[in-house]
């Protein structure tokens, strides 16, 4: 039940008066539709029944998801390193987080779809949730960070400038990691095989372990 207020103006008295009423909201409703409140609308002429109020549908813009149909839209921020090696990572629903497998190699601006997570589409269907990558790259980094980084570059441009006949190319890629993971692999990198022909991509991790 939804609690509606509708103004409109008094044919006897000529004035605005506000009236409220508990409207239920049928499941499914779409953007656009009509509800009809019975016998809520205009008084009818020589004595007769009252008239009906139709109510409009229109969906209230949410911070988090936009509404395609019965499916919505949302955001999945990655790292850096979850894109390239792949990750398991919650995504926010109607009904709480769930796990999903963003796979290796995964792109911005790329879809993951999460099945009848969306809005309901009749009586036993539901929509879809498809979230976009928004890979999120870290503001500030430290000084071992950034060596890790640009001991990557060199390779990069190697990357841009292949045929799309050639062989994988081959790169060392640092890892950044929060704190309290093991220092033996806070200086780990992942070496990761590009193919310039396809979107694939071969991804392993060394950790730095001390002799």
């Amino acid at each position: 039940m939804r609690a509606i207020s509708v103004r409109r103006t008094n044919a006897r008295t000529s004035r605005e008066e506000t009236e409220t009423y508990q409207v239920r909201i049928p499941k499914g409703v779409q953007a656009g539709q009509s509800i009809r409140v019975t016998g809520k609308g205009g008084e009818g002429s020589n004595g007769g029944s009252a008239g009906d109020i139709y109510l409009r549908v229109r969906f209230a813009q949410h911070p988090d998801w936009q509404v395609r149909g019965s499916d919505l839209m949302g955001h999945l921020e990655l790292a850096p390193w979850e894109a390239v090696l792949g990750a398991t990572v919650p995504v926010r629903t109607l009904e709480g987080s769930v796990s999903v497998k963003a796979p290796a190699g995964f792109q911005q601006g790329q879809k993951l779809r999460v099945r009848c997570k969306g809005l309901p589409a009749g009586a036993a269907k539901r929509g879809d949730l498809y979230v976009e990558a928004s890979i999120q790259v870290p503001p500030h980094i430290s000084k071992e960070e950034e060596l890790l980084w640009n001991s990557w570059r060199p390779n990069q441009a190697s990357i841009r400038e292949r045929p799309l006949d050639s062989k994988p190319v081959v790169c060392r890629m640092p890892l950044c990691f929060s704190a309290g993971v093991s220092s033996h692999f806070k200086a780990a990198v992942a070496e990761v095989k590009f193919f310039a022909s396809s979107p694939r991509l071969v991804a392993t991790m060394t950790p730095n372990f001390p002799e």
